[in-house]
Formats: C-alpha cells, structure tokens, sequence
C-alpha cells in the first residue's frame, strides 16, 4: 500500500510517481442517453465475456486493487487535510465515492467529519456523491453536525449549496433534453422504411442503438459505427481530444446490433464495398467481447468514389443517426454514404444545434452535402412541438439540439 503510505506523509512527487507508473483509473461514466430495451441490469455495467486467461485475470484484478489503494490514499489525505495530495488523486481519478473500513467511509465523509473544509470543496467539485451514508447510516453533512466541524458547514451551506443548486438545475435540463431526443428518434423511426440500412455513427455507451434496435422490424440489424477511443479532435471547451473515450471496451447491445469498431474514413469503405446483406451474414460473435463485431478490410474513403456504381442500386439508407458531434465526423459519413441517401431517407442528427458554435459542425456539413447534392429535405418535429416555418438554419429555435429530417429529393453525381 506504497499509494496510502505517501499519501499519508504528504509525498505529493511520491505520490505522483505512483499514480504515473500504475494502472490508468478509469472515470465513472454515465450513460448519454437512457433506453428501454431489454437488457439486464449486468449487461449494462459490463459487457458478458468468455472466463478471462489467468493474465487477463491478473491484469484486471491488479487495476482493481490499485483503483482500491488510490481511493483509500484519496480518504487519508482528506482525512489529514492534504490538499494537494487530494488533488492530485482526484486529477487522476481516484474515486470519491468508494467506501472503505468498517465504518464506510467515502473520502468525502473523512472530509467531513475532520474539519477539511478545502478538501469537501475540492471533493464534492470533483463530483463525489454526498448522499452515501456509512455503516450506520449518516451522510458526510450528518456527520460534520455531530462532531461539531463549523467551517465543513460552513462550506457546505455556502458556496457549495449554490453549486448544488446549479448542478440540479442542469441535471434537470438535461433530462429533459433526453426526453425529448427519444421521443424525437423515437417518432422519426416511424417514418422510417422497413427494408433499407438503419446505421449509427457514434455509439458511444450504446444507450442510443438500442433505443433505436429496440423498435426496428423483426429481423432488422443496426449497424453502429464507433472507434471507441473518443473523439479524433476537440468539438467544444469541454469535450477535447479523446472525450468519451471507452478504451476500446464495447457496449452491451441488442443481438440484433451490429457493431463495426473503428475511425469511419478506415471503416466505411470496406462496409460499403462489401455491402451490407452479405456482411451481416458474415458477422459473428467476437470471442473476446461477445458482440456481433463486422470485420472489414480497412479502405481510402477516397476509395468508396470508385465503388459508388456497383453497390448505390443496391443499398439504401432507411435510417441514419448521426451521433458524432464533429464537422468533419458528419461530412466523412454523408460524403461516404451519398449514393445510398434515396428520398425518403430519414436522418437524425444529436447534436445539430443548440451550443456554443454549433453551426460549425454537424450542421455546417449537412448544409455543405445540400448544397453539393442539391438535396431537399422537410424537418420531423417530435409530437410535443408545434409546426412552425424554420429555415434549416434557423432550426435551433426548436426546443433541443437533436434535429430529424426526412430526404425529399437527391442529385446524385455521374448519373447515379
């Protein structure tokens, strides 16, 4: 326990030593967007595999242990008061929100119930969960009441309470932006044909692909594309290069879910080329992961220009999501995926407006693959919204960043 001793003594370089040369901790993730399909409650924290190899074994259990050491290293130095070291755990995320010992106390309760009003306040910005009660059923709040910690309270009910408050606020308005974007995809897909590709760029947690797999025709296959490893460039201030990133770790999805893992100018092509019928026949379960895994060979997107007569009278585009927030995301998807866009194409974008420089991204590049494809669309409103007349760049007066057309006409090129 080298990681709790120097956190103990204050070694702030020891303890950054440690943290650089162990196990990468993984932050808690949450899910986008929640779905009512039927997968069971396991399934959703992991995704079932094979009995790991006795290296696998030890691998996952070493990066357990040292994320245990690491959140019990966060409790001694915010039990002792030492900022810096609480810092630099949280930094490297080391979980607030781990109980430990006899009496179950999270790294915020030792705060609490010491008198470290710095260290609350660096917890609790850190996102722990000030709710968990230890073994005898007391938050952190309850217990810096009962020893009497003033400046805990303090804290607590100051700035702390207003951060609260904010927190709520966006927690709300965040619930029912998700609300609205299932009822969205949800209505969209009733418009949806039944016989063309129904496809996801940016699967992420893989709520989304099973709201939408969930509610397809029997016998339907989503195919969602996704390198799992973030995103390949910042899209805002908050969400830079490598946001969202899972590691390669797959989602659990729907049997009916295809996923095909990797950057979508590598995957792409070979998915188009080999066409989508004979390519789902293809698939099957991978053995490390247990998900149905397309395995195509990696091709130039350049490359697709060349395929486009052979497979565009035989692919059609029912249902696209596009889900992964960057221009220049969006563009490689339409620009890939032009032959196979039909009228009567329906499209969904997540994140078409609604933030700061919206109208540099997924929007930019539908507007620029309209104009290169003279391609005319009508905008379908969710049921709760009431018809108005919006340009499409006007579309972020609609309640909610998620937009969904319908393609109503399409100049293909070369005479497709």
């Amino acid at each position: 326990m080298a990681l709790v001793a120097a956190a103990r003594a204050a070694h702030l370089h020891t303890v950054s030593q440690l943290l650089a040369s162990g196990p990468r901790l993984r932050p808690t993730r949450q899910s986008r967007m929640g779905a009512n399909c039927s997968i069971s409650n396991d399934a959703r924290v992991r995704p079932p595999s094979p009995v790991p190899s006795h290296n696998e074994s030890a691998a996952c259990n070493t990066t357990d242990e040292f994320a245990t050491e690491a959140s019990l290293a966060l409790s001694e130095a915010s039990a002792a008061g030492h900022i810096a070291i609480v810092r630099c755990l949280l930094e490297r995320h080391a979980d607030p929100s781990m109980p430990h010992g006899a009496e179950r106390w999270t790294a915020y309760h030792s705060a609490c119930a010491n008198e470290q009003p710095d260290c609350v306040e660096a917890l609790v910005r850190a996102g722990c969960d000030q709710r968990m009660e230890d073994a005898a059923g007391r938050t952190g709040a309850q217990l810096a009441e009962q020893r009497g910690c003033v400046q805990v309270l303090r804290r607590l009910a100051g700035p702390l309470a207003e951060l609260r408050r904010e927190r709520l606020q966006a927690k709300k308005e965040r619930r029912r932006v998700e609300r609205r974007k299932r009822v969205l995809l949800a209505h969209a897909l009733q418009h949806a044909r039944p016989d063309g590709l129904f496809l996801e760029f940016g699967v992420a947690s893989g709520a989304s692909i099973n709201f939408i797999a969930s509610r397809v025709p029997a016998g339907t296959k989503v195919h969602g594309f996704d390198s799992f490893q973030g995103l390949p460039e910042e899209w805002r201030a908050d969400c830079g290069l490598g946001c969202f990133d899972r590691e390669g770790e797959l989602p659990p999805v729907l049997p009916n879910v295809v996923l095909h893992v990797g950057w979508f100018a590598e995957v792409l092509p070979g998915f188009l080329r080999d066409g989508a019928e004979g390519l789902a026949a293809s698939t099957k379960p991978s053995q490390t992961q247990g998900h149905a895994v397309a395995k195509t060979n990696a091709t130039a997107v350049g490359e697709a220009g060349d395929l486009q007569g052979v497979w565009h009278t035989t692919m059609h585009v029912s249902f696209l999501h596009i889900d992964c927030d960057l221009y220049s995301s969006a563009k490689t998807v339409l620009m890939s995926l032009a032959p196979a866009i039909h009228a009567g194409t329906i499209i969904v974008f997540d994140e078409y407006c609604g933030y700061d420089g919206w109208e540099e991204h997924e929007a930019r590049a539908w507007a620029e693959f309209c104009d290169e494809y003279a391609v005319e669309f009508t905008w379908i409103d969710a049921p709760d919204v009431v018809r108005t007349s919006h340009p499409a760049h006007s579309a972020e007066r609609l309640a909610g960043p998620s937009k969904a057309l319908t393609v109503t006409s399409i100049r293909h090129q070369h005479g497709l």
